[in-house]
């Protein structure tokens, strides 16, 4: 019975739009029919109902009448739209097919009849990941557990390798060979230290102590003979990682871009900067390293203020002369001694410079800070885009990193400035009353290194090997990402 129903009110309503239609027809032609017996007139008056006079006037313009074409008139509340010959004559004039067209274009413009599913004008990208909550992939390690069933030797160069694989920084790899446990792990301590000098030499020939990183090359070298002979050709070391060009890895780009802005900076040279663009780097590297300091930072509040409460800087005496006010005089001592207090305590970008070795060398170090926040972003961004095929991200010093870690320690620093002036002379060696050839800086980087190579060696005494299976996240102000 309800399907019957449904079927009489459906026959019923198709009947009444027939019905209509035909009347509205029959209607407009009577209409038409008795116009066209009236004769030419030079005048023509409708009613447009109870409406404002704003919109009167839209609907007469919207027709095509122009203003003089027409008139406005008013009963009571209802509008009369009278219009004269000329406005006639234009309504009358025959419609041009191709304004008609484009009329018509228009229209079906604006009510999307035109769309193309998924378009998107340029600059605008389609990112749903963004409103939900997506994990990015995570691409498995590769190292491997240290072990010596094929000989100590080998069992080395497959750790060294499945870590360099993995990019992890040659001195946490250094740290972990030396550590005791993993001479523990090899059982024979001789064998296995005598594999470590060959492996990887804590001296060079010469008897100079050699700094972890210096061993990257033989590490990558390790870590292509470790994934060719595990893996074979489904898995790539961190140093051969690949990834297409695509849509997915541009957005990648650009959301990276879009988190760390200046890092556009750091993949030009930077004599091609310009004023400008030095100086977006100086701003970036005090917002991440110079404005870090806690202890500027607290002077430099005392300091502002002290300067806030400012006494009047002259006062009347009692026989009526003018003369300093001692309040005032005391307060520019303390606000001298404060400034002092601070431009001594604080990193700016001068001390900062002095200490890297020059200006190019320290623009070098805050390139590679950047570039490593960019790296980190990248990082993310692709693999929560691509969590079917994810990449891996590593850790490498940046430049000057030891410097950099002199320039940064706030409880240190003045003391290595100190140290870096005692040095000077010292490092100099005078050949007959003159000064050696040979920079100063240059000197005092090579005494540096040696004396970090020292405390590298010293390091695994302290250090545990950590499971591979574990990725390290830590952050590290003289390192940065890599990919």
């Amino acid at each position: 019975m309800r399907e019957l129903n449904q079927k009489r009110m459906d026959a019923l309503d198709s009947a009444n739009r027939i019905l209509g239609q035909t009347l509205g027809e029959m209607e407009a032609n009577a209409a038409l029919i008795m116009s066209m017996k009236q004769g030419s007139k030079d005048k023509l008056e409708v009613s447009l109902g109870n409406i404002s006079l704003e919109d009167a006037i839209t609907r007469a313009r919207a027709i095509g009448l122009d203003r003089g074409d027409y008139q406005l008139n008013s009963v009571g509340s209802e509008r009369f739209l009278s219009v004269n010959q000329p406005g006639i004559d234009r309504l009358a004039k025959p419609i041009t097919r191709a304004d008609q067209a484009q009329i018509r274009g228009n229209l079906d413009i604006m009510e999307g009849r035109h769309d193309e599913d998924g378009w998107l004008p340029k600059g605008i990208a389609n990112r749903p990941d963004l409103a939900t909550h997506v994990q990015p992939g995570i691409a498995p390690r590769l190292a491997q557990q240290f072990d010596a069933a094929q000989g100590v030797e080998q069992g080395l160069k497959d750790y060294i390798g499945g870590r360099a694989a993995d990019g992890d920084a040659p001195a946490d790899i250094v740290a972990d060979l030396l550590s005791q446990d993993m001479i523990e792990k090899a059982g024979d301590k001789d064998a296995y230290l005598t594999a470590l000098d060959k492996l990887a030499p804590l001296k060079d020939a010469n008897g100079k102590l050699i700094r972890a990183e210096d061993h990257q090359a033989n590490f990558e070298q390790f870590a292509d003979e470790f994934v060719s002979s595990k893996y074979g050709g489904d898995r790539s070391p961190l140093h051969r990682q690949t990834f297409e060009t695509n849509q997915q890895s541009v957005d990648a780009l650009h959301r990276a871009l879009s988190e760390e802005p200046a890092g556009v900076l750091a993949y030009q040279p930077v004599g091609d900067l310009g004023a400008k663009g030095q100086k977006a780097l100086r701003d970036w590297w005090w917002s991440a390293v110079g404005k870090k300091d806690d202890k500027a930072a607290g002077l430099r509040a005392e300091l502002d203020a002290h300067v806030k409460n400012e006494p009047e800087k002259e006062s009347v005496d009692m026989f009526g002369e003018t003369s300093t006010n001692p309040a005032w005089h005391a307060w520019k001592q303390e606000r001298d001694e404060k400034a002092e207090a601070l431009n001594a305590a604080g990193l700016d970008w001068n001390k900062y410079t002095a200490i890297m070795g020059g200006t190019a060398k320290a623009y070098q170090a805050v390139q590679d800070m950047l570039r490593g926040k960019v790296a980190q972003h990248f990082h993310q961004a692709y693999n929560t885009l691509n969590p079917q095929a994810p990449i891996k991200l590593g850790r490498t010093v940046i430049s000057g990193n030891l410097n950099h870690l002199d320039a940064v320690d706030p409880s240190a620093r003045e003391k290595r400035i100190d140290e870096q002036r005692q040095m000077v002379d010292s490092l100099r060696e005078r050949i007959a009353g003159k000064y050696a050839s040979g920079a100063v800086s240059d000197k005092l980087d090579a005494a540096r290194e040696q004396k970090a190579a020292a405390e590298q060696s010293q390091m695994g005494f302290f250090a545990t090997e950590p499971e591979p299976e574990a990725e390290n996240h830590g952050d590290d102000v003289a390192s940065r990402q890599e990919l």
